[in-house]
């Protein structure tokens, strides 16, 4: 399921911004974020059920990239960080809409983001501090 891949890659996300700006952020904050991303599916899914898949869709993301990166940008003290969350999360959504109207090439696609996902987060953590 690919709920699971985009929730991690928002965690990424978020770890990369306190590598990058030497702010951490709590763990209910990470969970914050989680639980956020998993109500898509429950909006996706309630909105859909009263109009088509498309519509549903463009509108359970926008929710929840505008409440994340609102969030985060908060919660970082950074209105540039949360910009970029909501690029991130914009970027992805597009990215699982495409991915889901593939049908025929939908696990070639999916398993392709996740090897260049884990590529960028193995260079992006290659020189973590050794505490």
């Amino acid at each position: 399921d690919y709920g699971i891949l985009f929730i991690a890659v928002s965690c990424v996300a978020l770890f990369a911004f306190e590598m990058l700006t030497r702010r951490r952020m709590h763990l209910l904050q990470y969970g914050m974020v989680g639980l956020s991303m998993s109500v898509f599916y429950l909006v996706l899914l309630s909105l859909a059920e009263h109009s088509a898949f498309g519509g549903a869709f463009v509108a359970a993301s926008l929710v929840t990239v505008a409440m994340n990166s609102l969030y985060v940008g908060a919660a970082l003290g950074s209105k540039n960080k949360g910009l970029i969350m909501a690029g991130l999360l914009a970027s992805l959504y597009g990215v699982l809409f495409a991915i889901l109207r593939m049908e025929d090439i939908a696990l070639l696609t999916g398993s392709a983001l996740v090897l260049v996902m884990m590529g960028v987060l193995m260079y992006v953590t290659r020189k973590l501090p050794q505490d």
